[in-house]
């Protein structure tokens, strides 16, 4: 262990009686967190020693949920958080692969009896598990303790074990320690120039391992965090009225939304102190950036990571004018035959049982593979170009995706558009862009538009009309694109 979070929050210093957290539950102050952290501390220190233990949480109460993280990190178990989108399958394929020894779960979620397919799954494996249940993740007074094969303790040095299903759809542990949380307030305070005066709304789930960090560095902090345990946009939009963001921190979809409901329901006043907007986790495209142009005295930026790193990069100007990305000054990177990789203290320790899986991104000397595709200039800007897996190889020219969409998406008659590479029997790919149009306008008019800015051997092949780009979790689906191809052909 690292650092213990509550040692790291509940300083001397710290503002015990100031609100850190709002909810739909309601506000709470470091004094009231810390005060629910130490009635978990009670129930668990009956079970012996949590070293090397592992407690998983499935617990849609936030204020409960992170009083449960402190008191198990404080008694040196390791947290799992589950998440409760979680169905039979994902979760008991991540019981199989993470065997928990204590569970604190809610009984049922909209009428989803999670209690059910937990304590089946403890049963049919044999294993010896306590479980705690709540109705409604407030109040934990059932205990239920099942008999069978003990679970081995396992590396004392973790704390955390987050849960991610992946591209492929195989669940994963991945493994970190506080160190995460800790350099997560040096990298989220850099991006969004947090002080104790902001109030940030911010609505990542939790049981991500970004999310929960979030929560940490804003208690940390001492700003105000609001966040909701459901995305139930009107009642986000009441929260968002009475608490007056002074910043924001979302996905670009989620803001469009909530945008539009703040339009919808006259209540424009809910922005009248942001401040600042920082959207990541999807691309972001000029329609959407003009979907919330009213926003004009806020600014807008962009950050950069994934779940095993943490944040790795920022946007130091407002994305409306460019997006460009500084590395965070705490990381080292480099670019490797185009790809960018990062080197990180203090985080990802691995994935859980797959060491195979951690080999494949990261090297023996300690470096992240990220898998997108970079150039960097003179000033040590980095723009990133696409991903290494969607590199199109057209008569042995390598051809970035990314670069073709910008290009189109410059265009004032085109909306949005992507770009793959479909196998053709003389160049071995040809170039494929699917667009969607604002206006009216024809392939051949798009052709001798490309053709006038790039090389010749990167200007699309086709061109496809559409009415929709396919997304996945905020991010183009070209494996849907590329069925299409196969149904057009």
């Amino acid at each position: 262990m690292s650092q213990v979070l509550a040692d790291w929050i509940f300083t001397e210093d710290a503002n015990m009686e100031k609100n850190v957290l709002s909810t739909f539950n309601g506000d709470y102050s470091l004094s009231n967190l810390q005060a629910g952290m130490q009635t978990f501390m009670s129930m668990l220190e009956k079970e012996g020693d949590l070293n090397g233990k592992k407690i998983a949480i499935l617990i849609p109460h936030i204020p409960r949920f992170l009083e449960l993280v402190l008191a198990i990190n404080k008694l040196g178990g390791i947290v799992i958080p589950l998440s409760p989108q979680l169905r039979e399958g994902d979760l008991t394929a991540l019981l199989n692969l993470l065997e928990p020894h204590i569970i604190f779960s809610i009984k049922t979620s909209r009428d989803y009896s999670f209690f059910n397919i937990i304590s089946d799954w403890v049963i049919k494996t044999n294993k010896h598990v306590i479980i705690y249940s709540s109705e409604n993740g407030d109040k934990w007074n059932d205990r239920e303790e099942y008999q069978g094969n003990e679970i081995p303790s396992d590396d004392t040095s973790l704390d955390i074990i987050a849960c991610s299903s992946g591209s492929t759809g195989v669940p994963k542990g991945i493994m970190f320690d506080t160190g995460y949380i800790v350099d997560m307030h040096h990298t989220l305070g850099i991006a969004l120039k947090l002080s104790k005066e902001d109030r940030i709304f911010q609505n990542i789930n939790p049981t991500v391992i970004l999310g929960l960090a979030w929560l940490f560095v804003g208690l940390k902090e001492q700003c105000l965090i609001v966040t909701p345990e459901t995305f139930d946009v009107p009642r986000v939009v009441q929260m968002l009225k009475e608490k007056k963001p002074t910043k924001i921190s979302t996905t670009p979809t989620l803001l469009r939304t909530i945008y539009l409901f703040v339009n919808k329901m006259n209540a424009m006043e809910a922005f009248d102190n942001l401040q600042l907007c920082n959207l990541s986790g999807e691309m972001i495209t000029k329609d959407l950036l003009a979907s919330v142009s009213e926003l004009k005295d806020c600014q807008f930026e962009s950050g950069y990571g994934t779940s095993e790193t943490g944040g790795l990069m920022y946007t130091p100007v407002d994305i409306r004018e460019r997006i460009i990305w500084k590395v965070f000054d705490n990381i080292d990177y480099k670019i490797i035959d185009g790809e960018l990789l990062f080197k990180v203290k203090n985080r990802f320790k691995g994935y859980y049982k797959r060491e195979d899986l951690t080999k494949e991104i990261l090297t023996v000397d300690g470096w992240y593979k990220s898998g997108d595709l970079a150039t960097v200039n003179s000033e040590g800007e980095i723009q990133l170009l696409g991903r290494k897996k969607d590199l199109i190889k057209k008569g042995g020219q390598a051809v970035i995706p990314g670069e073709i969409e910008f290009l189109l998406n410059e265009h004032p008659l085109v909306k949005q558009t992507a770009v793959i590479g479909v196998p053709e029997l003389t160049l071995g790919e040809k170039i494929v862009a699917f667009i969607v149009k604002k206006e009216e306008i024809s392939p051949q008019e798009l052709k001798f538009y490309c053709s006038e800015k790039i090389a010749a051997y990167k200007v699309p092949d086709e061109f496809i009309f559409i009415d929709d780009i396919p997304m996945v979790s905020g991010k183009t689906d070209r494996f849907s694109l590329r069925n299409l191809m196969g149904s057009k052909s």
